[in-house]
């Protein structure tokens, strides 16, 4: 059908739903021009389908680097800096050990651009000078210490340069502006590490009770759209 009507708004919506609900990246891509022009959907559906398209293409299993590495430049350069795909196109450098590579372009994004989700990606990988890094990720941050993901990755990042009391209290800090179980479970650790057992055992208590709260949750409200 679409080989024959390939401008029929209609079928162009039908066949994006199905090339989503399958994954079929490239499908949902080759369509996304024709739908743009037909207005089926309004600009901000589609944008939002294109970053989810280009994202699911670099997501895809590779076989090497090279691969990995050609993916990058076919897609728009105006979505190059979108914190979704470039923290996607990172994890892929990070399956194939390009850790160094991942560390600059985020660096360089967050010079331009900062992004707590960039930030904790940033956090999450190896560095080898981890004082230097610590004091980047400040910088950036000037402006945003009232945001608990930042503040969480600040904490992470103190943890690799041995800031075990600094880190504490940004954990804290985190969890004070939004209690989440992965951050319950980081303070945890590092209190068990400070010699503060008791008081580990209670955060880390805390953080199964949230993980499971949330896994019921997530369970029920996938019952309830069924």
């Amino acid at each position: 059908a679409y080989q024959r009507h390939q401008e029929h708004p209609e079928l162009l919506f039908r066949l994006s739903q199905l090339a989503e609900q399958l994954h079929d990246w490239a499908l949902l891509l080759q369509v996304l021009p024709a739908l743009r022009k037909s207005k089926r959907l309004p600009a901000s559906q589609l944008d939002q389908l294109e970053l989810q398209a280009w994202q699911g293409r670099l997501s895809q299993q590779a076989a090497n680097m090279l691969e990995v590495e050609e993916r990058w430049p076919i897609m728009p350069r105006s979505l190059h800096k979108t914190p979704e795909l470039l923290m996607t196109y990172c994890s892929q450098l990070v399956n194939f050990n390009q850790q160094q590579q991942a560390q600059l372009m985020l660096r360089k994004q967050l010079e331009s651009q900062f992004d707590a989700r960039l930030l904790l990606a940033y956090a999450q990988l190896p560095h080898d000078k981890a004082n230097l890094a610590l004091k980047s990720a400040e910088r950036w941050a000037q402006q945003h210490m009232q945001d608990p993901v930042t503040l969480y990755a600040l904490g992470k990042l103190c943890i690799k340069a041995e800031l075990w009391a600094k880190a504490r209290d940004y954990l804290q800090e985190s969890l004070v502006l939004q209690p989440h179980a992965k951050v319950y479970a980081e303070l945890a650790r590092l209190l068990n590490q400070m010699g503060d057992t008791k008081r580990s055992i209670q955060l880390l208590t805390a953080s199964i009770n949230m993980h499971d709260h949330e896994a019921s949750t997530r369970m029920l409200t996938g019952r309830n759209r069924d």
